[in-house]
């Protein structure tokens, strides 16, 4: 998808000194810097899947995103309050 985009914008939960594609395990998840427009941390980026050792899952979480996605009215319901609602950073 960066090579069709106009700007990319990478969201990373860390900035990392050292080379990613020294390791067999990360190398697969770098992207060339030219097609990179900007880097922003976005710490619990993830959130609220599991991301490596980083972050576990937040299970009570998805179980309320499953609850509420059965209906289109609990969908917008999750939206508002998780998507949508304006949150200082």
């Amino acid at each position: 998808m960066a090579h069709a985009a106009a700007k990319t914008v990478v969201t990373v939960e860390e900035i990392r000194e050292g080379n990613l594609l020294e390791d067999e395990m990360l190398a697969g998840s770098t992207l060339a810097s030219f097609y990179v427009e900007a880097v922003a941390v976005a710490k619990n980026g993830t959130w609220p899947l599991k991301f490596g050792s980083i972050a576990d899952e937040d299970t009570t979480h998805l179980q309320e995103y499953m609850r509420l996605a059965q209906t289109a009215e609990g969908f917008r319901q999750y939206l508002d309050r998780f998507v949508y609602q304006r949150r200082a950073a």
